[in-house]
């Protein structure tokens, strides 16, 4: 299963993803997460929020979730993970979009600064 997906699974089921070195994105807990299907679900996704924040090693419990749900040893769950956060920075740096699947995409901006866009 792609780490991405998995990403926006413990986003949905714990409301906050840690993502090293790039920032922490968060539901607030009055948000109620309509069920995928639904067709209010894409007005839902403006709800997600992003904050650039110098978060240094991942989250325990979404290494975990990543060890759980794709049954690999927790080292290459956490290897997996930074390869993932890598791709992302690296894409960032070039002056890409770094899409995270289900959540929405970061973009870096002239001044160093990560704008967030929520969505699928």
């Amino acid at each position: 299963m792609k780490l991405s997906i998995l990403a926006a699974q413990y986003f949905y089921q714990h409301r906050k993803l840690s993502l090293p070195g790039i920032g922490v994105f968060f539901l607030d807990d009055a948000v109620t997460i309509p069920d995928m299907t639904d067709k209010n679900f894409r007005d839902f996704l403006q709800y997600i929020q992003f904050k650039q924040s110098p978060v240094l090693k991942p989250d325990e419990a979404f290494i975990d979730f990543i060890r759980t749900h794709t049954g690999k040893i927790k080292p290459l769950a956490e290897s997996d993970l930074e390869s993932y956060v890598g791709d992302g920075k690296l894409l960032l740096n070039i002056g890409k979009p770094f899409h995270i699947e289900g959540i929405g995409t970061l973009m870096k901006n002239r001044n160093g600064i990560f704008e967030f866009t929520p969505g699928e």
